[in-house]
């Protein structure tokens, strides 16, 4: 966790040290929920690999034939 004299550097001089130690808190509890969010959303999105690229555009062939000019 980032000290109140650190914050204090960025923040400026204008707030009490429990000021800057709410504003830190308050942006962590954020930062966490953001993450929580983005890995929960990436979680439920289907990997997408080399074996899943079979469209109507680039069908999956066959190795063992050989095409003919």
């Amino acid at each position: 966790m980032i000290s109140t004299e650190e914050c204090r550097k960025h923040l400026g001089e204008g707030l009490t040290d429990k000021q800057v130690e709410d504003l830190r808190d308050a942006l962590y509890t954020l930062v966490e929920n953001v993450l929580d969010y983005y890995i929960d959303s990436c979680a439920r999105v289907e990997p997408i690999c080399k074996k899943q690229l079979s469209t109507v555009e680039y069908p999956q062939r066959d190795k063992r034939t050989k095409v003919m000019d």
